[in-house]
């Protein structure tokens, strides 16, 4: 059996970093970085010594992360289900975790003069967002900077108010349009 493997995908130790630079901030985590390089050049060292570095350098207790992405082979799978009016100027957002890993997120109601954002620990398996805007609301979306690269599915992440079909009417004219000169090509033929 024969399997061929992209050379140029990402693997998961490299989304792992990535989402880590995301999730810390480059500056952070280039500090993370030199601090580690500099440190451990000529030794031999561990991943617990990488993992004690992150957590000194972000001030921040990140066992929680390398839990989910380093110590286990969770899938990391969100999605959101709804955007509800309940009153003039409340709303709802249901999101749902589908898959088993949890990561810490952002839930970004987006109106039409600004952007509100609520952070969630993604640990329930759903929950609802309570929103307060007097602005039009045009749509909603979970982890909006994308710093979960390991998210299977992005395009569950968000959801639109108003339906757009402007995608659906450009794709179907130009198909009818490469029919249409396919026919006059073979009627010219032939």
């Amino acid at each position: 059996l024969l399997i061929w493997v992209d050379p140029a995908a990402p693997r998961k130790p490299e989304l792992v970093l990535l989402t880590l630079e995301r999730y810390l901030g480059t500056e952070k985590m280039m500090a993370i970085l030199r601090e580690y390089y500099n440190l451990y050049k000529y030794k031999h060292p561990k991943a617990k010594d990488f993992i004690e570095i992150v957590n000194r350098i972000s001030r921040e207790d990140m066992t929680w992360f390398f839990d989910e992405f380093y110590r286990s082979s969770k899938s990391f799978d969100y999605r959101l289900t709804s955007v509800k009016q309940t009153s003039e100027t409340e709303y709802e957002v249901l999101v749902e975790r589908l898959g088993d890993g949890v990561f810490k997120t952002e839930i970004a109601l987006v109106t039409d003069k600004n952007t509100l954002i609520r952070k969630w620990d993604g640990a329930e398996k759903w929950k609802i967002f309570k929103f307060t805007t007097v602005n039009k609301v045009a749509s909603a979306e979970i982890d909006p900077q994308r710093k979960n690269l390991l998210d299977t599915n992005f395009a569950k992440n968000s959801y639109t108010i108003d339906e757009k079909d402007y995608a659906a009417l450009s794709l179907s004219t130009r198909w009818f349009f490469w029919v249409q000169n396919a026919l006059m090509i073979l009627g010219s033929i032939g």
